[in-house]
């Protein structure tokens, strides 16, 4: 019985009733089972009171975005945005739907989604609301147009094809390019299919470094504000190795003899075939004695001391690349003597105490002995 009135009567266990017709309205009860045995005789359960509460309402919700008849191109990508609310409850999420299919989820507002991959045509766009008490209702439906997307065009203006370049190479990559229906959003650079850099805005340029030797293909690849893209068609230039610089010297004679004290003018050629002579240094030995920027490369090796020497040069091109000349030996006779310390015009507080140096070289014979003077008097 609930509160005095009875809704049902059952005759045998297990004692259950479902309580639906008619279903009890919202408001609150007292419900209290009456037991009746063989003899007639009753017993009353304890009252349990119980509230039965309004109808859950379904939410509302509706596409705020995209207007109906909206239309867009393929490949980009669209944000879909609804209003979602819950007269008594809240919204638990807030499904996007393209075609009856689920693009997007979220239970954040404001509600939005994006909407990517979309098929060309007509597509149907609506959103679902589901509340806390698992109520759901459907937007109204909203149709948009998808057009095709046209890829853009592009074409590689530099370098040409069968240019020539010497390693380690810049090669300045240039292209143009154009979109029918939108942007150019980049132009990707091509060697060998590997992106070495890319240009966002025109002109679309790009200077690549350090390209190794090789047959190379360079080309471009546009992108358009849709995500289309076209690679252009490929353009082969050769990268050659770097030859080194030739080099040698051509006077003094190898074997040559001097007497001292003696100027020695060094002759050297050099020359570059796939590029410019950088510098070309002389030695004796390994000490350098000059480096030379210019042609011709001549020097003057002012007054060396007796002894035998071997010349070398060496040559170093525009690119780094190097080659040392044949050795060529010399030899300076005589005897030379020569004063390395105190310095020529130097200067001392008087009264003065300082060490004489002397280097002193013969061919000929022994030194036996090394005289000082301070002009004509022997110290």
């Amino acid at each position: 019985m609930v509160s005095g009135n009875l809704i049902g009567s059952v005759t045998s266990a297990p004692f259950s009733l479902i309580w639906n017709n008619p279903a009890p309205a919202p408001g609150t009860y007292t419900l209290t089972a009456v037991a009746t045995d063989n003899s007639g005789l009753t017993t009353s359960s304890t009252p349990v009171v119980f509230t039965v509460g309004q109808p859950n309402i379904a939410p509302t919700v509706s596409l705020s975005a995209p207007a109906s008849g909206a239309s867009f191109r393929a490949g980009g990508t669209v944000t879909v945005t609804a209003n979602a609310a819950d007269a008594d409850g809240s919204i638990a999420r807030v499904d996007f739907l393209a075609n009856g299919s689920i693009f997007a989820t979220t239970n954040v507002a404001p509600y939005s989604g994006l909407w990517t991959n979309f098929s060309t045509g007509n597509n149907r766009l609506n959103a679902r609301a589901t509340d806390n008490q698992g109520a759901q209702t459907f937007s109204a439906d909203v149709f948009v147009t998808v057009i095709p997307n046209n890829a853009p065009t592009v074409n590689l203006t530099a370098p040409v094809t069968g240019a020539q370049y010497v390693s380690p190479a810049t090669i300045t990559l240039a292209a143009s390019a154009s979109d029918s229906d939108g942007s150019v959003a980049k132009v990707d650079f091509l060697l060998n299919g590997i992106n070495v850099g890319t240009a966002l805005s025109a002109p679309y340029t790009f200077t690549a470094t350090n390209v190794a030797p090789g047959s190379i293909t360079a080309a471009a690849r546009a992108t358009d504000n849709d995500g289309a893209s076209t690679t252009s068609a490929g353009v082969t230039v050769i990268v050659a190795a770097n030859q080194a610089p030739n080099v040698s010297i051509t006077a003094p004679a190898s074997g040559a003899t001097f007497n001292s004290p003696v100027d020695v003018t060094v002759t050297m050629s050099a020359s570059d075939s796939d590029g410019s002579v950088a510098k070309v240094e002389l030695f004796a030995g390994a000490n350098l004695l000059a480096t030379l920027t210019t042609a011709p490369y001549t020097t003057v090796w002012r007054n060396p001391l007796p002894g035998s020497y071997v010349l070398t040069a060496r040559a170093t091109d525009d690119r780094g690349a190097t080659r040392t000349s044949t050795t060529v030996p010399i030899t300076v006779g005589g005897t030379a003597v020569s004063i390395t310390a105190p310095a020529d015009n130097a200067s001392f507080a008087a009264p003065a105490t300082f060490d004489l140096a002397v280097t002193a070289r013969t061919t000929t014979g022994t030194i036996t002995k090394l005289d000082f003077f301070d002009g004509a008097t022997l110290l």
